[in-house]
């Protein structure tokens, strides 16, 4: 059967603009890898970067983007995730783990991921062969958001890798781990052109509120831009 388990800123100003600016600036940033340096055996050998393909399930293409997208996260909020696929854990005998939660565990800290001293580190792993995967969470998010590792892998991975979509199994529940667990949302080149059009659109409105004397005491403008920005505060990252 193809089964996979699951998981146990109001005075005149302009944020929205300013934000959108910081946000389209990710097109011209390059990743900077996470390097683990040394021998980790007996565990995989970490890859230059945020991603360990040894299953190789992703394309260099695939792989590129989630490393930019883990990479930027972190330097936004310092959030570490890290992404492992293997072919088994059977592959690692001498880990000494017969299960997908202990040996996600043990390479969980091995690798040593996350950061000191919130200890909010997040591995996805996914061992192919075995037709398993695990949201393994660092110690400082407790118990309490285990439900919401469980409804990223039912809801969002595993249906792509019952129809042998890995690559798209693991691209939107990093996208879902980095909006539950970092508070950063992804966005495409068409929700930063709908936003600029709404912020010239509303810039217009400000202006003839202002113009017309209903900005006289700074409430028009300031409630313009406070009802765009209320709802979007966070870090947005522009996908690649």
């Amino acid at each position: 059967m193809n089964r996979f388990s699951t998981i146990d800123p109001r005075a005149y100003r302009m944020p929205l603009l300013f934000g959108l600016l910081l946000t389209t600036s990710a097109l011209a940033e390059r990743t900077e890898p996470m390097r683990r340096d040394g021998d980790y055996r007996p565990f995989p050998q970490p890859e230059p970067g945020y991603v360990t393909d040894h299953a190789q399930l992703l394309t260099p293409r695939q792989k590129e983007r989630i490393e930019r997208l883990l990479w930027q996260a972190e330097s936004r909020t310092g959030t570490e995730i890290a992404v492992v696929t293997i072919g088994s854990i059977r592959d690692y005998p001498e880990v000494q783990a017969r299960s997908i939660e202990a040996f996600a565990r043990k390479l969980f800290d091995a690798y040593g991921i996350g950061n000191m001293p919130a200890n909010d580190g997040v591995l996805l792993l996914v061992a192919r062969h075995d037709r398993q995967a695990r949201i393994e969470l660092g110690a400082g998010y407790g118990r309490s958001m285990d439900a919401t590792a469980h409804r990223i892998m039912d809801r969002t991975i595993l249906p792509c890798f019952r129809k042998g979509d890995y690559a798209q199994g693991i691209d939107r529940g990093i996208e879902a781990i980095l909006r539950e667990f970092a508070g950063v949302r992804i966005l495409n080149a068409w929700h930063v052109l709908a936003a600029l059009l709404l912020a010239l659109a509303l810039g217009g409105i400000a202006f003839s509120m202002f113009k017309n004397g209903k900005g006289d005491d700074g409430a028009g403008i300031g409630g313009v831009y406070e009802a765009v920005c209320v709802g979007g505060r966070g870090v947005a990252i522009l996908s690649v």
